[in-house]
C-alpha cells in the first residue's frame, strides 16, 4: 500500500469483506475511475454500521452517455452543434439567426 493513509481502510475492508457472501475486486486505472469516484461521494452520504441493511446499487452500462439520449433530431437533419462549427469555420452566424441570437 503506497498511501500510509489507506492502511486503515485496508484493513477495513478485509474485515468487511468476511460478512458477504461473495465479493469480486476489480482494478480500475486513474483515467477511467470517473464512476469509482462517484460511487465514493455516493458512500459518504450514508452512515453505515455492521447492523445496517443496504440496498443494492443495481447499474447498467450503455454504449453512450445518458444525455445522447435525450438530445432531439434537429429539423435540418443536421447535427445540433451544426451552426456553432459553421461560425467557427467561417465567422458567420445562419441566414435565420435573429440580432438577439448572434
Amino acid at each position: 500500500m503506497k498511501d500510509p493513509k489507506l492502511v486503515k481502510y485496508s484493513k477495513l475492508v478485509l474485515e468487511l469483506i468476511k460478512e458477504f457472501e461473495e465479493v469480486a475486486l476489480h482494478y480500475l486505472p486513474m483515467e477511467k475511475n470517473q464512476m469509482a469516484d462517484n460511487l465514493a461521494t455516493l458512500v459518504a452520504t450514508f452512515e453505515v454500521n455492521k447492523h445496517s441493511n443496504m440496498m443494492p446499487i443495481e447499474m447498467q452500462a450503455y454504449e453512450y452517455y445518458a444525455h445522447y439520449y435525450s438530445i432531439e433530431e434537429e429539423e435540418d437533419g443536421n447535427p445540433w452543434y451544426y451552426d456553432v462549427l459553421q461560425y467557427t469555420r467561417y465567422q458567420s452566424y445562419p441566414e435565420q439567426a435573429s440580432e438577439n441570437n448572434k
